[in-house]
């Protein structure tokens, strides 16, 4: 369990995040636990399957740390295991992205509550697993990373509630508090690169004791979120829908990474289908496609051994009402569809 290794991450951690808003807030609310040392290395990562130099560079940078922190960063098991195997370090993994194998070396802490199931939403964010694991909460800054994930449907999640109660301020009057947070977050990880994300979480966390407050007043991040902002409304407006079937298929070209979100809004708006989003990131030249499926008797992420063992790197998440699957390789958006599709009639509806 993440107790376990509270002490190691008190002293000199390697903290290894995902490139998102939750993974940001996660590393922030990390940080602020290890900051009594000033004496930590933070990593920002953007690889849903880790490359060899990746994994080298995080071992080359542990030799001067007391832990390896991975946080939301959706490795499997063998990729955390070999990760593992290089570097001295305890390797403390908190996620809740969906792997069914769990990494098996004895210097890996690992957390990750989310295969057991969650319907009734208790791990939303990989914030709000952190923040609860290390005793060390944050209630706004965690409220703020459920909202990053869920957007509006965070009203509705118990835990959101509550850490807004303890915060003193109001799960829906409020809400729009939290979201500004969040928001100052998605700009940086969409528009921004990993560098400056990174350096982004060590001033955050060292410049204000509400790291919250140290956002919304960032000059740096209200930039970054208002570019975010427009190429998100611009993709939005120019995207092609094909409802049709029982699939919907969403074909979204932008500029950032924008993925998720879009995943998030036209799941949304066709709550009685599985939505999929075929997305182009015009900045990176990535392609990525992102399944939304409100709510529902099983998960998307049951097509994840599927979908890897045709090639891709694949994330998914299934806890309270969002419930996604998002996959990349080197393919065509026709391919990606193509490929979904196939896996939907597999083993969805098998």
């Amino acid at each position: 369990m993440i107790e376990e290794a509270i002490e190691t991450l008190k002293e000199k951690p390697l903290i290894v995040y995902n490139w998102s808003p939750d993974g940001l807030l996660a590393s922030i609310i990390t940080l602020a636990y290890a900051t009594h040392t000033r004496e930590y290395r933070i990593i920002a990562v953007d690889a849903w399957k880790p490359t060899i130099d990746l994994l080298e560079k995080i071992a080359i940078d542990s030799r001067e740390t007391k832990s390896v922190a991975l946080l939301g960063v959706g490795w499997s098991g063998s990729d955390i295991d070999l990760l593992a195997s290089m570097v001295l370090a305890p390797v403390v993994v908190v996620d809740n992205a969906w792997n069914l194998i769990p990494p098996r070396r004895p210097n890996v802490i690992y957390y990750n509550p989310s295969p057991k199931g969650d319907r009734m939403g208790s791990w939303p964010s990989v914030a709000s697993l952190v923040s609860i694991g290390l005793d060390h909460p944050h209630p706004f800054l965690t409220a703020a990373s459920i909202v990053s994930v869920m957007g509006e449907t965070a009203r509705s999640n118990r835990l959101y509630q509550s850490l807004m109660a303890m915060a003193g301020l109001d799960h829906n009057s409020d809400y729009d508090l939290a979201w500004n947070c969040a928001m100052q977050a998605y700009g940086i990880t969409s528009m921004g690169d990993p560098v400056i994300h990174g350096e982004v979480a060590r001033s955050l966390v060292e410049a204000d004791k509400d790291p919250c407050k140290a956002m919304l007043k960032d000059a740096l991040l209200t930039s970054f979120r208002g570019m975010a902002e427009a190429s998100l409304e611009d993709t939005v407006r120019n995207a092609s829908i094909d409802e049709e079937s029982d699939v919907v298929i969403v074909n979204a070209v932008g500029e950032g990474r924008h993925e998720y979100y879009l995943s998030r809004l036209f799941g949304l708006q066709f709550r009685d289908k599985i939505v999929l989003t075929a997305y182009s990131d015009q900045l990176s030249g990535r392609f990525t496609a992102c399944a939304w499926h409100v709510s529902g008797k099983k998960p998307l992420a049951s097509l994840l051994p599927y979908m890897k063992g045709k090639g891709y790197e694949v994330y998914g998440s299934y806890h309270g009402i969002v419930n996604y699957l998002c996959f990349r390789k080197e393919a065509t958006p026709a391919e990606h569809v193509e490929d979904f599709l196939k896996a939907i009639d597999k083993v969805w509806n098998a």
